[in-house]
C-alpha cells in the first residue's frame, strides 16, 4: 500500500546521536522524494554509526513522510531472516542488516507499521557499502545493482546510491597476538621453566603458544599471559577502544574437564596452576567491531591439576 503525505519539522528537532561515523547525503524515493540522512546546515540531526559494533542510531528526515528512525525498538516484522534489531553494518564486509522505521506510520498500517527493510530476506536487495569509498558497493550507475536498495511496504523502493558513509572505520589489517608469557614457581622452589614458544597460527589470525615447567614439581605454577592488540582501521590507525576479551581455560588431560570463563576482562591474565602432570590450556578471544581472533596457550605442568 503506497501512501502520500507531506510533513513539516516541528520546533523540537531530533537530538544528535553519538557515533564514530555517520551517513551523509540523500536517499531517494519516487513516492516521497528526497530523504536527508545528515543535516549539515544546522547539524541538528543525522544517522550515526558506531565504530565499535556497527550499530546505527539517529534519524533521517523526509518532507514527504517525516522522521525515519534508524534504531527503532519494539517487535520487528516476522518472516525474515535478517535479525531482530535496528540497522547495523558489518564493519568487515559492509553489509547492512536490520530495519529502520518511519515514525509517522508506526500505527498507520497495522500489517506493516512503517518498517523499512534494509536487507531483503531472499538476498535480492539490501544495502552493501564499500568501506573504503563509503559509497554503495558495485556499479553506482546501475539501477539493477541490488546493493543500493531498501524497501518499505508503504513507500516502496528507497535508493541509497547518493548516500556516503563518513568516518566509518573498516577493519583492514592486524589482529590479536600474544606479546608475553611468563611462567614461574613460588620463591625458593626449584623448577625448570619451559620457555614460551610460538607453535602455530590459527585460521582467524590468532596464535598458538606453548610454555610450562619440567623437572621438579612445585606446589604451584604461576603464569602471566599478555595479549597484543594490533588491529588497525581503514586508515591504518590502531584500534585501542571497544576491544573485549573472553578468557577460557581447562585441563586437557582430564576427562570432560570443567571449563572456566572470564568475560570482558583485560588483556592480561594472571593466575596459578595446582599441578599433578598434564596440560592447562588457556584460550583468549579478543573481539572488536564484530571481528574476533582467538589465541591458545598450552601450559605444561608436572601434575594434573586445576586453576584457582
Amino acid at each position: 500500500m503506497m501512501i502520500g503525505l507531506a510533513f513539516q519539522k516541528s520546533g523540537n528537532e531530533k537530538v544528535l546521536a553519538a557515533g564514530s561515523g555517520n551517513m551523509n547525503g540523500y536517499a531517494w524515493s519516487s513516492n516521497i522524494g528526497w530523504i536527508n540522512t545528515n543535516n549539515t546546515v544546522t547539524n541538528n540531526y543525522k544517522v550515526s554509526i558506531s565504530n565499535t559494533d556497527g550499530t546505527f542510531s539517529g534519524y533521517a528526515w523526509s518532507d514527504g513522510i517525516g522522521w525515519i528512525d534508524f534504531a527503532p525498538v519494539g517487535t520487528y516484522p516476522d518472516g525474515t531472516t535478517n535479525l531482530t534489531n535496528g540497522a547495523k553494518i558489518n564493519l568487515t564486509t559492509g553489509v547492512v542488516t536490520g530495519w529502520a522505521r518511519i515514525e509517522s506510520l508506526k500505527n498507520y498500517v497495522p500489517s506493516s507499521d512503517g518498517w523499512i527493510n534494509l536487507k531483503g530476506s531472499n538476498g535480492n536487495y539490501g544495502l552493501v557499502f564499500n568501506l573504503t569509498t563509503g559509497y554503495i558497493q558495485g556499479d553506482l550507475n546501475n539501477l539493477s545493482n541490488p546493493n543500493r536498495w531498501a524497501y518499505s511496504d508503504e513507500i516502496g523502493w528507497i535508493d541509497f546510491n547518493r548516500v556516503q558513509l563518513q568516518g566509518v572505520a573498516a577493519l583492514s589489517s592486524g589482529g590479536f597476538g600474544i606479546s608475553n608469557i611468563s611462567i614461574y614457581s613460588p620463591p625458593g622452589v626449584p623448577a625448570v621453566v619451559i620457555a614460551p614458544t610460538k607453535v602455530g597460527s590459527n585460521t582467524n589470525g590468532g596464535e598458538t603458544w606453548q610454555a610450562g615447567m619440567a623437572g621438579a614439581s612445585p606446589a604451584r605454577i604461576g603464569y602471566k599471559l599478555d595479549m597484543n592488540n594490533t588491529l588497525k582501521d581503514a586508515n591504518g590507525n590502531p584500534i585501542t577502544s571497544g576491544v573485549t576479551y573472553v578468557w577460557t581455560w581447562k585441563n586437557t588431560t582430564l576427562t570432560n574437564p570443567p571449563i572456566n570463563t572470564i568475560s570482558n576482562s583485560a588483556s592480561t591474565l594472571t593466575g596459578w596452576a595446582i599441578p599433578t602432570s598434564g596440560t592447562i590450556q588457556v584460550s583468549v578471544t579478543a573481539t572488536n567491531a564484530g571481528k574476533s581472533f582467538t589465541n591458545t596457550i598450552n601450559i605444561y605442568v608436572p601434575k594434573i591439576g586445576q586453576l584457582q
